[in-house]
């Protein structure tokens, strides 16, 4: 459950892949994410690095937001629970090794857990969070991550730091920033901006 997505939808499949995954009867809504999930166990993974469509995020989007919603990160959580359990299902079918909590390194799942935490612990969906256990299990991952560049795993775990450490008002703030780029104040962006077009010597520039 820690493969690394692509940064959009519009992915591509085969039919054959498509039947055999939908054969398994996920009952997650989101069809793209359960392809998603399932494709690293089902068959090679190609990655296309030319875009081949656009689209718009708004505020009904999936994972959209425009002001703070605590539901969005909850059903998220949930959506996250059932995806694991499809997981686990399609590997013990492959007899493959099943991990006894898939999420628990999944630096999307645990930003997304921190943040529901933070903004409504009363209606969180894991009882047994605190906010200390989830900011080291989300830094620990950024640490490890492969997958990420170092720049990036570190705005990531500076911002987890700032969400712990800022008063209950301001924090809202920030985890909304994290999910909501346009609600980011100028200052933000144009910082974020700025270290987006740093590149790395030893990478080649992306097109």
């Amino acid at each position: 459950m820690a493969y690394t997505t692509p940064p959009g939808s519009g992915n591509g499949y085969s039919r054959d892949f498509v039947r055999k995954v939908f054969a398994l009867r996920p009952t997650i809504p989101q069809s793209d994410a359960v392809l998603l999930t399932i494709a690293p166990l089902l068959g090679d993974v190609l990655t296309i690095r030319k875009p081949l469509a656009r689209y718009r995020i708004h505020e009904a989007s999936y994972s959209g937001m425009r002001s703070l919603n605590p539901y969005k990160f909850r059903e998220r959580l949930h959506q996250d629970i059932e995806k694991a359990q499809l997981f686990a299902t399609v590997s013990r079918h492959l007899r493959l090794s099943v991990p006894r909590d898939p999420l628990k390194d999944s630096l999307n799942h645990l930003q997304y857990r921190l943040a529901s935490y933070l903004v409504e612990p009363s209606a969180h969906p894991f009882p047994e969070d605190t906010k200390s256990r989830l900011i080291y299990r989300l830094t620990s991952s950024a640490t490890r991550s492969s997958q990420m560049r170092l720049r990036d795993r570190a705005i990531l775990i500076t911002w987890a730091i700032m969400c712990a450490l800022a008063p209950r008002y301001y924090r809202r703030d920030f985890v909304l920033w994290r999910f909501s780029a346009t609600s980011r104040p100028a200052v933000i962006r144009k910082f974020l901006g700025a270290l987006s077009s740093l590149r790395s010597p030893r990478l080649p520039d992306r097109t």
